[in-house]
Formats: structure tokens, C-alpha cells, sequence
């Protein structure tokens, strides 16, 4: 059931990337599936906890007082919004915001302070959830004239998430429709089309210039780029566009060529995916082969903006803190 596109391309592996392998699972922390970070209610709750020491507290040290709280490693304090804001300090922003309306906290020359109102809903709610403060009239009338007039609705007993959070949901949304249109337009497309996807491709990811050259059918090999001037490091590349998945048989065919290359590594791009025969060859291939599925392929092409485009249709601005730190 193949609907047969076939390309290769030879090119330069010198300083180039590593290319992704399929399937590949990663985990940071030495190994261990990530923690999760505080939630938009625990955050908003740590919050208080800290201000009610007392004192006052720059931002940054209210932040790294939430990091200390829930021990949180190097990487989960990284983890960002698809914005590109740290996701705790998005939270405690979102938090701060609210428990100043509650009459919680308040501002002083650039820092925060826990109020005396503060201090009392802090010794009588150690932990609690932002749809709590809809018990406080002066934050329930905030909420309705600044808020509720835009037709948003109040924090629910749901789990909230910040304004980033939100966008970040929408963004995705937008990310995965268009990657849908992009499987269905990759299926429709041309032989040679697919091969300069291919090509454009790994230039994008830094493998150097290439071209197409899949109608030659040169021992297996299907096209050549990037060969640097001296002709070293070469890695071929095999693509298909296929309906069914691809088994060990065409993985044998690509692993023939490469055995008759000097380098004999390569990679092989489907608009499909690998049956576990396939996948079980590649394993135990006597050359270095790198097996890359549909979806791994649609996700470079749109990390790498291959045949996707920004779009610019609308700007989003944000509170600058640096500019309220100096």
C-alpha cells in the first residue's frame, strides 16, 4: 500500500547537529520523570506563607523563597510558557496580583508587604485556593468592576492557571491544527516535492546544501547534498512519503546501500511511521542508522519553519519588570 516517494541525499555530517532519533524519550534530573511544580493554588499560598515572616520582599526573592519551599531542581525551575516566561514566576505574578485586591498585600517602594488583613487570613488559611478569596467583599468587589465587566468569569473550584498558562493552551491549539493541515497536505504532495522538503530540511537543522536528486538512483541512494569540499562525513538520507508503515524489508534495502559506503551511517525520514520489526532491525543494524516517524518529522518541520511561516498577525505585550527594577 506504499505510495512509493523516494529520496536520498548524501551530506555533510562535520560540525552538524546530531540528528533526533525517533521515539526517543527524555527525562532531566539524572534520569527521573520530572516532579511537578507547585500549582496556581499552592503557589498563590506559599505566597502569603513567605510574607507573613515579614518584611518586605523584591520579587525575585519572593520567587526563589517559592523554589526553596518545594525544593524544586534547577530544571523545574527553567520550565517556561510557550511565551518564554518562567512558569512559577508567571504564577506568583497572577498571584500577587489577586492577593493585593484581596487587601492581602501591599506595595511599598517597588516591594511587597503582607497587610495586617494578610497576617490574619494567612494564620487561619495555611493553604487555600484562590476561588477562597471570593469570601473577601473588598476582592469580590474589585473582581466585579475591574474583571467581571470584560465578562470574565471568577476563579472556579477548578485548578486556575496564569494569563501565560492560558495563552499557552490557545497556542497549542493553533500548533496542533496546523500540523494536522501539514500531514494531510504531505500526503498529497508530489514525489520530487517530498524530496525538497527533505532537503530543505536538514539544511535548516545545519547538514549543509543539497539537492534533490532521487530520478538518478545511485546504488540504493537516491540523492546527495551537503558534501563538504574535501568529501568527508558524509551521511545519506533516505525519504519516503508512505501510506502504511514502514517495515524491516525497506530498512534492509537503505541498510544495503549504506553498507557500501565509506561511512555507512545514514537517515531514513517517513511521512509514516515504523512497524516494531523495523524498529527491532534498526537496533541491531550493523551501520549507524537513525529512524525518523511522521510525527517527529512534522514536529522539525515546524520547529525549523520548513513550509510553515511566523505569523504576525498579532502582538502581545507584557508588564516589563526590568524596566520597574532599576
Amino acid at each position: 500500500a506504499a505510495a512509493a516517494a523516494a529520496a536520498a541525499w548524501e551530506i555533510d555530517s562535520l560540525a552538524a547537529p546530531a540528528f533526533p532519533r525517533a521515539g526517543r524519550v527524555i527525562y532531566g534530573g539524572g534520569g527521573r520523570p520530572p516532579v511537578p511544580i507547585p500549582s496556581m493554588n499552592q503557589t498563590t499560598s506559599a505566597a502569603l506563607r513567605i510574607m507573613a515572616g515579614g518584611g518586605q520582599h523584591a520579587k525575585n526573592d519572593l520567587l526563589s523563597g517559592i523554589y526553596a519551599e518545594f525544593r524544586m531542581t534547577d530544571e523545574e525551575r527553567a520550565k517556561k510558557t510557550a511565551g518564554g516566561r518562567l512558569v512559577v514566576k508567571s504564577r506568583m505574578l497572577f498571584a500577587l496580583l489577586h492577593l493585593k485586591s484581596a487587601g492581602l498585600i501591599e506595595r511599598i517602594d517597588g516591594k511587597t508587604a503582607i497587610t495586617e488583613s494578610g497576617r490574619e487570613w494567612a494564620a487561619a488559611n495555611s493553604e487555600f485556593r484562590l476561588v477562597d478569596l471570593k469570601r473577601i467583599k473588598e476582592y469580590a468587589d474589585w473582581w466585579h468592576k475591574n474583571v467581571g465587566a470584560k465578562s470574565e468569569p471568577p476563579p472556579t473550584e477548578e485548578e486556575p492557571q496564569s494569563p501565560d498558562e492560558e495563552l499557552d493552551g490557545v497556542l497549542k491549539k493553533f500548533k496542533a491544527a496546523q500540523i494536522e493541515d501539514m500531514r494531510a497536505r504531505l500526503a498529497d504532495i508530489d514525489d520530487y516535492r517530498f524530496e525538497r522538503i527533505g532537503v530543505d530540511l536538514l539544511e535548516k537543522m545545519g547538514y549543509g546544501r543539497g539537492r534533490p536528486t532521487g530520478r538518478s538512483r545511485d546504488k540504493g541512494i537516491d540523492g546527495v547534498m551537503g558534501v563538504d569540499r574535501l568529501g568527508f562525513g558524509k551521511v545519506y538520507v533516505q525519504a519516503k512519503r508512505w501510506r502504511g508503515k514502514v517495515g524491516s524489508k525497506e530498512l534492509q534495502a537503505f541498510t544495503g546501500a549504506l553498507m557500501a559506503t565509506k561511512t555507512q551511517q545514514g537517515v531514513f525520514i517517513t511521512t509514516s511511521d515504523f512497524t516494531p520489526d523495523a524498529i527491532e532491525f534498526k537496533k541491531n543494524a550493523n551501520v549507524n542508522m537513525v529512524l525518523v516517524g511522521g510525527d517527529e518529522l512534522l514536529e522539525l518541520m515546524y520547529e525549523y519553519g520548513v513550509g510553515f511561516a511566523n505569523d504576525n498577525r498579532i502582538k502581545i505585550k507584557s508588564v516589563d519588570e526590568d524596566y520597574f527594577s532599576e
